[in-house]
């Protein structure tokens, strides 16, 4: 049983729905710098080495020449939302369509990949956590499946490497109106 705070609860049910939709959101995410859980939609920043609000976040220069803050030296969590609908909105997915209902795991899966954040090889590479869920968890193997990814085929990734960075963070902090916030 997942307890949580009342104005978490539709964002709650919302993860936790379609067996490990949520999870496989979660990893989408994940790839951009943000952070999708039963809990929310989040990032998690760097207020700079001492953790100190008023110091600089470290930033990382990508190879398109876009910054982003450092995604190895966390330090503090921003809640972005917590209402299912701007969350898909944000992500380019079909809440209405998610709130119509699927009648095949395909139907989901096909709706996944609509985002405009969909790349197949976010689920090339994946940490001891995601290799355990795509073994034991029997949809999150099929969704691999209908990727035409074989779990074994699965390299192992160390850290943030193999994942797409982008500067999606400061796009989704400005979309909710948190960029004061590591300001």
């Amino acid at each position: 049983l997942i307890g949580c705070p009342t104005e978490e609860y539709p964002c709650a049910l919302f993860y936790l729905s379609y067996g490990d939709l949520g999870g496989i959101l979660g990893r989408l995410a994940n790839a951009y710098a943000l952070k999708l859980g039963h809990a929310g939609l989040w990032v998690n920043v760097n207020l700079g080495a001492g953790g100190g609000e008023h110091e600089e976040a470290e930033m990382v220069t990508l190879p398109d020449g876009s910054t982003v803050m450092d995604p190895t030296r966390m330090t503090a969590r921003v809640p972005l939302s917590v209402e299912p609908g701007a969350i898909c909105e944000f992500l380019g997915l079909d809440y209405s369509r998610y709130l119509a209902g699927f009648s095949s795991v395909e139907e989901i899966f096909q709706w996944i990949r609509a985002t405009p954040l969909f790349d197949r090889r976010i689920f090339l590479f994946l940490n001891y956590e995601h290799r355990r869920r795509a073994e034991l968890r029997p949809f999150y193997r099929q969704f691999l499946g209908f990727l035409g990814i074989a779990v074994e085929a699965i390299e192992p990734a160390l850290g943030h490497r193999g994942e797409i960075l982008s500067s999606l963070q400061r796009e989704a902090l400005q979309h909710f109106g948190k960029t004061e916030v590591v300001e």
